[in-house]
Protein backbone atom coordinates (compact mmCIF):
# COMPACT_ATOMS: atom_id res chain seq x y z
CA UNK A 1 0.00 0.00 0.00
CA UNK A 2 2.39 2.35 0.78
CA UNK A 3 4.73 1.77 -2.74
CA UNK A 4 1.89 2.61 -4.47
CA UNK A 5 0.63 5.45 -2.22
CA UNK A 6 4.48 6.70 -3.25
CA UNK A 7 4.32 5.81 -6.75
CA UNK A 8 0.75 7.53 -7.09
CA UNK A 9 2.72 11.02 -6.49
CA UNK A 10 5.84 10.38 -8.11
CA UNK A 11 3.84 10.07 -11.12
CA UNK A 12 2.53 12.17 -14.23
CA UNK A 13 -0.40 11.69 -16.34
CA UNK A 14 -0.75 13.36 -19.58
CA UNK A 15 -3.65 13.19 -22.38
CA UNK A 16 -1.92 13.78 -25.86
CA UNK A 17 -4.84 12.81 -28.30
CA UNK A 18 -6.97 11.00 -26.65
CA UNK A 19 -3.60 8.78 -25.69
CA UNK A 20 -2.43 8.19 -22.17
CA UNK A 21 0.79 8.58 -21.25
CA UNK A 22 1.92 8.25 -17.86
CA UNK A 23 5.73 8.97 -16.51
CA UNK A 24 6.85 7.38 -13.17
CA UNK A 25 10.16 8.74 -11.53
CA UNK A 26 12.06 6.11 -9.36
CA UNK A 27 14.84 8.59 -10.28
CA UNK A 28 16.86 10.65 -7.39
CA UNK A 29 16.81 13.77 -10.47
CA UNK A 30 15.86 17.30 -9.07
CA UNK A 31 13.03 18.81 -9.95
CA UNK A 32 14.13 20.87 -12.85
CA UNK A 33 15.72 18.29 -14.96
CA UNK A 34 12.30 15.95 -14.51
CA UNK A 35 10.45 18.84 -15.79
CA UNK A 36 12.68 18.55 -18.67
CA UNK A 37 12.52 14.91 -19.04
CA UNK A 38 8.46 15.24 -18.62
CA UNK A 39 8.56 17.93 -21.43
CA UNK A 40 10.92 15.66 -23.59
CA UNK A 41 9.07 12.48 -23.56
CA UNK A 42 5.86 14.58 -24.19
CA UNK A 43 7.42 15.78 -27.51
CA UNK A 44 8.45 12.26 -28.61
CA UNK A 45 4.81 10.72 -28.26
CA UNK A 46 3.20 13.50 -29.95
CA UNK A 47 6.19 13.24 -32.55
CA UNK A 48 6.87 9.44 -33.01
CA UNK A 49 5.07 7.60 -35.40
CA UNK A 50 5.16 4.58 -33.36
CA UNK A 51 4.22 5.88 -30.31
CA UNK A 52 1.27 6.78 -31.99
CA UNK A 53 0.06 3.34 -32.33
CA UNK A 54 -0.60 2.85 -28.21
CA UNK A 55 -3.40 4.45 -26.72
CA UNK A 56 -1.22 4.17 -23.01
CA UNK A 57 2.61 4.50 -22.51
CA UNK A 58 4.46 4.51 -19.19
CA UNK A 59 7.50 5.39 -19.03
CA UNK A 60 9.49 4.59 -15.75
CA UNK A 61 12.53 6.39 -14.71
CA UNK A 62 14.97 4.50 -13.12
CA UNK A 63 18.44 5.75 -11.33
CA UNK A 64 20.44 2.76 -13.42
CA UNK A 65 19.64 -0.74 -15.76
CA UNK A 66 18.41 -3.47 -13.08
CA UNK A 67 18.82 -6.43 -13.64
CA UNK A 68 16.38 -8.19 -15.88
CA UNK A 69 15.93 -11.76 -16.91
CA UNK A 70 15.04 -10.69 -20.13
CA UNK A 71 16.97 -7.47 -21.51
CA UNK A 72 19.96 -7.46 -23.53
CA UNK A 73 22.76 -8.21 -21.98
CA UNK A 74 24.60 -5.05 -23.11
CA UNK A 75 24.87 -1.53 -21.26
CA UNK A 76 20.99 0.16 -21.94
CA UNK A 77 19.78 3.54 -21.90
CA UNK A 78 16.25 1.63 -21.78
CA UNK A 79 14.52 -1.45 -21.84
CA UNK A 80 11.32 -3.75 -21.87
CA UNK A 81 10.35 -6.68 -20.01
CA UNK A 82 8.25 -9.55 -21.51
CA UNK A 83 6.53 -9.95 -18.43
CA UNK A 84 4.64 -6.24 -18.62
CA UNK A 85 4.12 -6.95 -22.54
CA UNK A 86 2.52 -10.56 -21.97
CA UNK A 87 0.32 -8.13 -19.37
CA UNK A 88 -0.71 -6.22 -22.45
CA UNK A 89 1.00 -3.06 -20.55
CA UNK A 90 3.43 -0.64 -22.86
CA UNK A 91 6.24 0.38 -20.46
CA UNK A 92 9.70 1.43 -21.22
CA UNK A 93 11.65 1.71 -18.56
CA UNK A 94 14.54 4.64 -18.89
CA UNK A 95 18.04 4.43 -17.15
CA UNK A 96 17.97 7.95 -16.61
CA UNK A 97 20.74 8.38 -14.98
CA UNK A 98 23.06 7.35 -18.02
CA UNK A 99 20.59 9.05 -20.24
CA UNK A 100 21.38 12.40 -18.52
CA UNK A 101 25.18 12.20 -18.59
CA UNK A 102 25.02 11.04 -21.81
CA UNK A 103 22.82 14.58 -23.02
CA UNK A 104 24.88 16.80 -20.44
CA UNK A 105 28.54 15.30 -22.68
CA UNK A 106 26.70 16.24 -26.15
CA UNK A 107 24.87 19.43 -25.16
CA UNK A 108 26.20 20.85 -22.16
CA UNK A 109 22.62 21.44 -20.91
CA UNK A 110 19.29 19.56 -20.43
CA UNK A 111 16.27 20.37 -21.95
CA UNK A 112 13.20 19.39 -22.88
CA UNK A 113 14.36 19.29 -26.97
CA UNK A 114 17.85 17.89 -25.97
CA UNK A 115 16.03 15.09 -24.11
CA UNK A 116 13.45 14.53 -27.03
CA UNK A 117 16.46 14.21 -29.12
CA UNK A 118 17.97 11.59 -27.26
CA UNK A 119 15.95 9.75 -26.52
CA UNK A 120 13.93 9.22 -29.56
CA UNK A 121 16.59 6.28 -30.52
CA UNK A 122 16.24 4.63 -27.90
CA UNK A 123 12.09 4.89 -26.85
CA UNK A 124 11.52 3.71 -30.32
CA UNK A 125 14.13 0.61 -30.12
CA UNK A 126 12.31 -0.30 -27.47
CA UNK A 127 8.50 0.42 -29.03
CA UNK A 128 9.97 -1.92 -31.85
CA UNK A 129 10.53 -4.64 -29.25
CA UNK A 130 7.12 -4.65 -27.69
CA UNK A 131 5.71 -4.45 -31.42
CA UNK A 132 7.12 -7.48 -32.47
CA UNK A 133 6.29 -9.61 -29.57
CA UNK A 134 3.08 -8.38 -29.14
CA UNK A 135 2.11 -9.00 -32.79
CA UNK A 136 4.37 -11.26 -34.21
CA UNK A 137 5.62 -13.16 -31.44
CA UNK A 138 8.95 -12.58 -31.93
CA UNK A 139 10.86 -12.52 -28.73
CA UNK A 140 13.14 -14.23 -26.40
CA UNK A 141 10.11 -16.39 -25.27
CA UNK A 142 10.10 -17.31 -28.84
CA UNK A 143 13.87 -17.62 -29.21
CA UNK A 144 13.76 -19.94 -25.82
CA UNK A 145 11.12 -22.22 -27.58
CA UNK A 146 13.43 -22.46 -30.63
CA UNK A 147 16.28 -23.11 -28.40
CA UNK A 148 14.67 -26.06 -26.84
CA UNK A 149 13.77 -27.52 -29.92
CA UNK A 150 17.01 -27.54 -31.46
CA UNK A 151 18.54 -28.89 -28.20
CA UNK A 152 15.37 -31.82 -28.67
CA UNK A 153 16.62 -32.37 -32.07
CA UNK A 154 20.55 -32.49 -31.44
CA UNK A 155 19.43 -35.64 -28.77
CA UNK A 156 17.12 -37.35 -31.35
CA UNK A 157 19.86 -37.76 -34.06
CA UNK A 158 22.74 -38.42 -31.23
CA UNK A 159 24.78 -36.12 -31.95
CA UNK A 160 24.61 -34.50 -28.18
CA UNK A 161 28.06 -33.08 -27.25
CA UNK A 162 27.55 -35.51 -24.46
CA UNK A 163 28.97 -38.16 -26.94
CA UNK A 164 32.83 -36.23 -27.42
CA UNK A 165 35.24 -38.08 -25.26
CA UNK A 166 36.32 -34.90 -23.80
CA UNK A 167 36.28 -32.99 -20.36
CA UNK A 168 32.71 -31.86 -19.11
CA UNK A 169 33.52 -28.11 -19.79
CA UNK A 170 34.31 -28.62 -23.48
CA UNK A 171 31.07 -30.82 -23.76
CA UNK A 172 29.34 -27.83 -22.64
CA UNK A 173 30.78 -25.30 -24.93
CA UNK A 174 29.90 -27.10 -27.78
CA UNK A 175 26.52 -27.60 -26.97
CA UNK A 176 26.52 -23.63 -25.91
CA UNK A 177 28.19 -22.72 -29.19
CA UNK A 178 25.48 -24.37 -31.07
CA UNK A 179 22.42 -22.80 -29.03
CA UNK A 180 23.83 -19.22 -29.35
CA UNK A 181 24.03 -19.99 -33.31
CA UNK A 182 20.66 -19.86 -33.40
CA UNK A 183 20.02 -17.26 -30.82
CA UNK A 184 21.95 -15.27 -33.27
CA UNK A 185 19.31 -15.60 -35.80
CA UNK A 186 16.71 -14.55 -34.12
CA UNK A 187 18.51 -11.33 -32.42
CA UNK A 188 19.69 -10.29 -36.12
CA UNK A 189 15.99 -9.91 -36.51
CA UNK A 190 14.71 -8.10 -33.77
CA UNK A 191 17.40 -6.39 -32.50
CA UNK A 192 18.24 -5.51 -36.17
CA UNK A 193 14.96 -4.06 -36.66
CA UNK A 194 14.96 -2.59 -33.14
CA UNK A 195 17.83 -0.87 -33.60
CA UNK A 196 17.21 0.21 -37.56
CA UNK A 197 14.18 1.76 -36.19
CA UNK A 198 15.57 3.23 -33.34
CA UNK A 199 18.30 5.05 -35.50
CA UNK A 200 16.00 5.99 -38.24
CA UNK A 201 14.02 7.84 -35.69
CA UNK A 202 17.22 9.43 -34.05
CA UNK A 203 18.25 10.75 -37.04
CA UNK A 204 21.14 8.67 -37.15
CA UNK A 205 20.61 6.83 -40.79
CA UNK A 206 19.87 8.83 -43.96
CA UNK A 207 18.90 6.86 -47.38
CA UNK A 208 22.01 8.37 -49.31
CA UNK A 209 24.80 5.99 -51.33
CA UNK A 210 27.80 7.40 -49.07
CA UNK A 211 25.97 6.37 -45.82
CA UNK A 212 25.04 2.68 -47.62
CA UNK A 213 28.70 2.33 -48.06
CA UNK A 214 30.17 3.11 -44.85
CA UNK A 215 27.28 1.24 -43.06
CA UNK A 216 28.04 -1.65 -45.32
CA UNK A 217 32.00 -1.63 -44.91
CA UNK A 218 31.34 -0.81 -41.14
CA UNK A 219 28.75 -4.00 -41.41
CA UNK A 220 31.20 -6.47 -43.68
CA UNK A 221 34.02 -5.61 -41.31
CA UNK A 222 31.62 -6.99 -38.47
CA UNK A 223 30.66 -9.96 -40.32
CA UNK A 224 34.33 -10.99 -41.61
CA UNK A 225 35.32 -10.66 -37.39
CA UNK A 226 33.00 -12.51 -36.47
CA UNK A 227 33.88 -15.35 -38.87
CA UNK A 228 36.69 -15.47 -38.07
CA UNK A 229 36.60 -15.17 -34.13
CA UNK A 230 33.84 -18.17 -34.47
CA UNK A 231 36.51 -20.59 -36.44
CA UNK A 232 38.89 -19.63 -33.85
CA UNK A 233 36.54 -20.69 -30.84
CA UNK A 234 35.79 -24.16 -32.41
CA UNK A 235 39.69 -24.84 -32.62
CA UNK A 236 40.64 -24.39 -29.28
CA UNK A 237 37.53 -25.93 -28.32
CA UNK A 238 38.85 -29.36 -30.29
CA UNK A 239 42.00 -28.54 -28.49
CA UNK A 240 40.60 -27.80 -25.28
CA UNK A 241 42.41 -24.73 -24.48
CA UNK A 242 39.16 -22.75 -24.17
CA UNK A 243 37.98 -20.97 -21.20
CA UNK A 244 34.96 -20.18 -19.42
CA UNK A 245 35.77 -16.41 -20.56
CA UNK A 246 36.45 -17.32 -23.87
CA UNK A 247 33.06 -18.73 -24.07
CA UNK A 248 31.46 -15.53 -22.39
CA UNK A 249 33.09 -13.67 -25.02
CA UNK A 250 31.76 -15.64 -27.79
CA UNK A 251 28.53 -15.56 -26.93
CA UNK A 252 29.00 -11.28 -26.23
CA UNK A 253 30.20 -11.40 -29.79
CA UNK A 254 27.56 -13.48 -31.10
CA UNK A 255 24.96 -11.16 -29.51
CA UNK A 256 26.22 -7.95 -29.70
CA UNK A 257 26.78 -8.54 -33.49
CA UNK A 258 23.05 -8.71 -34.26
CA UNK A 259 22.94 -5.02 -33.50
CA UNK A 260 25.35 -3.84 -36.03
CA UNK A 261 24.74 -6.76 -38.43
CA UNK A 262 20.68 -6.41 -38.53
CA UNK A 263 20.30 -2.77 -38.35
CA UNK A 264 22.57 -3.14 -41.68
CA UNK A 265 20.23 -5.61 -43.32
CA UNK A 266 17.04 -3.85 -42.61
CA UNK A 267 18.64 -0.56 -43.61
CA UNK A 268 19.60 -2.20 -46.93
CA UNK A 269 16.38 -3.76 -47.51
CA UNK A 270 15.08 -0.70 -47.44
CA UNK A 271 17.57 1.12 -49.21
CA UNK A 272 17.36 -1.15 -52.24
CA UNK A 273 13.59 -1.47 -52.58
CA UNK A 274 12.52 1.43 -51.76
CA UNK A 275 8.86 1.78 -51.35
CA UNK A 276 7.47 -1.41 -51.69
CA UNK A 277 7.99 -2.23 -47.86
CA UNK A 278 6.33 -0.33 -45.42
CA UNK A 279 7.26 -0.60 -41.61
CA UNK A 280 4.86 -2.72 -40.85
CA UNK A 281 6.24 -4.98 -43.55
CA UNK A 282 9.41 -4.64 -42.48
CA UNK A 283 7.90 -5.58 -38.76
CA UNK A 284 6.03 -8.57 -39.97
CA UNK A 285 9.33 -10.68 -41.01
CA UNK A 286 9.80 -14.23 -39.88
CA UNK A 287 13.74 -14.96 -39.27
CA UNK A 288 14.66 -16.84 -42.57
CA UNK A 289 12.13 -14.80 -44.23
CA UNK A 290 13.99 -12.07 -43.64
CA UNK A 291 17.21 -13.30 -44.17
CA UNK A 292 16.56 -14.04 -47.77
CA UNK A 293 14.93 -10.83 -48.48
CA UNK A 294 18.26 -9.21 -47.18
CA UNK A 295 20.30 -11.49 -49.41
CA UNK A 296 17.73 -10.59 -52.41
CA UNK A 297 18.39 -6.41 -51.70
CA UNK A 298 22.25 -7.02 -51.74
CA UNK A 299 22.30 -8.74 -54.86
CA UNK A 300 20.55 -6.41 -56.06
CA UNK A 301 22.91 -3.75 -55.31
CA UNK A 302 25.97 -6.35 -56.90
CA UNK A 303 26.84 -6.44 -53.16
CA UNK A 304 28.22 -9.45 -51.03
CA UNK A 305 25.82 -9.98 -48.32
CA UNK A 306 27.58 -9.39 -45.24
CA UNK A 307 24.87 -12.25 -43.54
CA UNK A 308 23.77 -15.08 -45.52
CA UNK A 309 21.52 -18.23 -44.58
CA UNK A 310 22.63 -21.23 -46.64
CA UNK A 311 23.98 -19.66 -50.11
CA UNK A 312 27.84 -19.71 -49.09
CA UNK A 313 28.04 -15.98 -50.13
CA UNK A 314 28.30 -14.42 -47.25
CA UNK A 315 31.06 -12.97 -45.45
CA UNK A 316 28.87 -14.87 -42.13
CA UNK A 317 26.80 -17.88 -43.42
CA UNK A 318 24.97 -19.37 -40.57
CA UNK A 319 24.47 -22.82 -42.47
CA UNK A 320 28.36 -23.06 -43.13
CA UNK A 321 28.90 -22.72 -39.08
CA UNK A 322 26.41 -25.38 -38.37
CA UNK A 323 27.85 -27.45 -40.31
CA UNK A 324 31.41 -26.77 -39.64
CA UNK A 325 29.88 -27.04 -35.72
CA UNK A 326 28.78 -30.97 -36.63
CA UNK A 327 31.74 -31.72 -38.65
CA UNK A 328 33.80 -30.70 -35.75
CA UNK A 329 32.00 -32.69 -33.58
CA UNK A 330 31.85 -35.60 -35.31
CA UNK A 331 35.50 -35.74 -35.82
CA UNK A 332 35.98 -35.92 -32.12
CA UNK A 333 33.33 -38.69 -31.56
CA UNK A 334 35.04 -40.86 -34.31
Amino acid sequence: MLNWIKNFFKSKKFKIDKRTVIIINHSRINKETLDSVNKGIQIFCMKTALAKRFPKLTFILENEKTSQDDSPSRDTMGWVTLSEIASNKAIIHLNITFLIEKILRSYKTISASSFYRELSSTATHELTHIIQDKNYKISRRRISTNVNTILSLIKKKKKLTLNVKRNEFTKHAFLSLRVMSQKFIFLLLSEGAAEFFGKMEGKQLYFSTNQHKLEYQYAKSEAIELTRRYNAFLESLTKEKTTKKQLVEIEHLLSESTYVLGCYMFFTIAYIFNDPYTPEDLLSLKPYQFIKLYEKAELKNKQTPVVSLRSNLGYFDYNATIKNWAKTVKELND
